[in-house]
């Protein structure tokens, strides 16, 4: 696969997001394939984006060029990079990631950062995360937010794995729950917030998602029956209003479907939240909902 000019990091690294650019230009723009070449030189080839700015040469080995084959190989499979490097970055820290959960998108990293705006300066905050996967958003609330206790629930064994891996990576306390929300027996939580990003895209919405995310990524994590578009979050607004799991004043931050905006803060109208704040994501598109528990 590597040619003889191909010792040099920058060679290399051009070489490389030229052939994910070539197999798989129907999904990946250049600019997302130079991303993915870059992540793969650190990954596999320990070079950083320095390196490859000020051309160092390169040491290659057969055992590096076989995997980076593989690797590209991977990528014409349609497999997203985090899958096959088995990480991503969310809000500065690494975290591990494997099919069982979702690849962090950059609108859960706006919805945590809108929280930690939010919250900037409180202490002892107590918080629940409804549908964890990778524990991102727990596990970066609980290192961001002095003194946070943190509890996060999902309902798959396999998901809270990768989420407890990624807490003993950060030394994060984070309680874990493996509960279904949709039948989940709540305890009077008292929490100050209750986040969560739900299955919100529709199952008719799938032929419009790109192969690298309908082949790999959790169908459960993803998708919401057609009939029933808002039904997680007509859950968490019931637990939160009549099983006490939030306290009085105590808010509540969803990540939403685009074209549910309207109807997610009237069916939180409706469950008595008031202060509710439709927030647009960095593309302009409804994407954040956030509401306060009546005082009472």
């Amino acid at each position: 696969m590597m040619k003889e000019n191909l010792h040099s990091a920058k060679a290399m690294y051009r070489f490389i997001s030229e052939q994910i650019y070539q197999k798989r230009m129907d999904i990946y723009t250049q600019e997302e394939a130079q991303e993915m070449a870059m992540m793969l030189m650190e990954h596999f080839v320990g070079q950083t984006r320095t390196d490859i700015i000020l051309d160092k040469q390169l040491q290659s080995s057969v055992k590096t060029e076989n995997l980076l084959r593989a690797a590209l190989d991977r990528i014409a499979d349609y497999e997203p990079i985090q899958y096959i490097i088995g990480e991503t970055y969310f809000y500065g820290r690494a975290f591990y990631v494997t099919p069982s959960v979702l690849v962090p998108r950059r609108e859960t990293e706006e919805l945590t950062h809108l929280i930690i705006h939010q919250y900037k300066g409180q202490e002892h905050l107590k918080i629940l995360d409804v549908g964890t996967g990778s524990g991102c958003i727990a596990i970066t609330l609980q290192q961001e937010i002095a003194g946070a206790r943190t509890f996060a629930l999902d309902n798959s064994q396999e998901a809270l794995a990768v989420a407890k891996a990624n807490a003993i990576r950060y030394h994060a306390d984070v309680q874990w729950w493996l509960e279904d929300i949709m039948n989940f027996s709540a305890p009077e939580g008292d929490f100050d917030m209750v986040v969560s990003n739900p299955p919100y895209v529709l199952k008719t919405e799938a032929k419009a998602i790109k192969e690298n995310v309908l082949g790999y990524e959790p169908h459960a994590a993803l998708f919401v029956s057609d009939e029933q578009p808002l039904i997680f979050y007509d859950k968490i607004a019931q637990l939160c209003k009549n099983q006490n799991l939030l306290k009085k004043g105590g808010k509540l931050f969803f990540e939403i479907n685009e074209a549910y905006g309207t109807a997610t803060v009237k069916l939180l109208q409706h469950h008595g939240f008031f202060d509710i704040s439709l927030q647009q994501d960095m593309q302009g598109k409804d994407r954040f909902l956030v509401a306060k528990k009546k005082t009472s």
